[in-house]
């Protein structure tokens, strides 16, 4: 939490290494000068404002596999599941993906 809003890094990848054995970088972002940044520690979630219902509003997600930053919010189901939503434009154009926390 930086003030009011919400942040979010990675902080675990399943292959966190390239082919070559070199930790993997931002390659895809269209920002040339962001391609070599490592994509571990790598804040992905940003400006997520809490909307006082278990959501979050109004934050930014972005998909180092695409390069691509979507609008985005996220609900809390429960303890172990988050619904997180990244949207163009309008909520209704978008996909909702299920995140569960691992044990």
């Amino acid at each position: 939490k930086k003030g009011e809003k919400y942040f979010g890094k990675l902080i675990w990848l399943k292959e966190p290494n390239n082919e070559q054995g070199k930790p993997k970088v931002d390659d895809k972002n269209p920002d040339d000068k962001l391609k070599s940044r490592p994509i571990w520690g790598l804040e992905f979630v940003w400006g997520f404002e809490y909307d006082g219902e278990d959501t979050w509003e109004d934050g930014n997600i972005y998909d180092p596999k695409s390069g691509k930053t979507y609008s985005a919010e996220f609900t809390i189901e429960n303890n172990d599941i988050m619904k997180l939503r990244g949207y163009v434009g309008f909520t209704w154009i978008g996909r909702t993906s299920t995140w569960t926390r691992v044990k």
